[in-house]
């Protein structure tokens, strides 16, 4: 349900320059995206900028309950699981 894929036309030598994660369909680990973005980029497979997120429950795609604490928790839970895929 992600698509790690590296720009074209890489010459398979060391890292490629840049490499993006995009989710693409429901799962237990990170929401969906919401826009046409990535919610990583990665250059060279050493510095990843990830896209900003919100405290959406990865399977059901809606806010956690709880307030904001608990949506604070939940976002950085998905920016977690995003960080672990990227690697």
């Amino acid at each position: 349900d992600a698509l790690r894929r590296p720009p074209p036309g890489g010459t398979g030598a060391g890292p490629p320059l840049r490499a993006n994660l995009h989710v693409q369909s429901r799962s237990a680990w990170a929401p969906t995206c919401v826009g046409p973005y990535s919610q990583s980029n990665s250059v060279r497979g050493c510095l990843s900028f990830l896209a900003g997120t919100i405290g959406l429950d990865p399977f059901s795609m809606s806010l956690v309950p709880g307030g904001w604490r608990a949506e604070l928790r939940q976002s950085w839970t998905n920016a977690a699981a995003v960080l672990d895929a990227v690697g």
